[in-house]
């Protein structure tokens, strides 16, 4: 467990299933499975809003500096860990910025924080 810590491998995930008794485990995989499938049905009404692989996409198209983070960069490096939203890290540099904005443009992005119908602009 320690060289996994050194390496930067986090087995939080795997430690909690331990914890379980098959049938827990069981149960949750089901759960995990149905929440899969729901989300892809969603993902085809709702077009690209979830769409993570066209985001990563539009974001690399218009050569934006930006690292993903969050549960789908954990699942991007194996973890079973399922997550409804695309977390990204910018670079805020005004040139960066300037292709961000058009990148992102056809989801309709707001910041964190927010208020509802906010333009997404700097």
């Amino acid at each position: 467990m320690e060289a996994a810590s050194d390496y930067g491998v986090d087995l939080t995930l795997n430690l909690r299933s331990l914890t379980r008794t098959p049938a827990e485990r069981v149960r949750e995989m089901e759960a995990a499975l149905k929440f899969a499938e729901d989300l892809r049905r969603a993902a085809s009404r709702l077009g690209s809003m979830i769409n993570f692989e066209a985001t990563l996409k539009a974001l690399a198209d218009h050569h934006v500096n930006f690292v993903v983070v969050g549960g789908y960069a954990s699942t991007l490096h194996g973890s079973a860990y399922l997550t409804r939203d695309l977390d990204i890290c910018y670079e805020r540099t005004p040139e960066n910025m300037e292709r961000l904005v058009p990148a992102l443009r056809p989801y309709h992005p707001r910041q964190r924080g927010a208020p509802e119908g906010l333009p997404f602009s700097f």
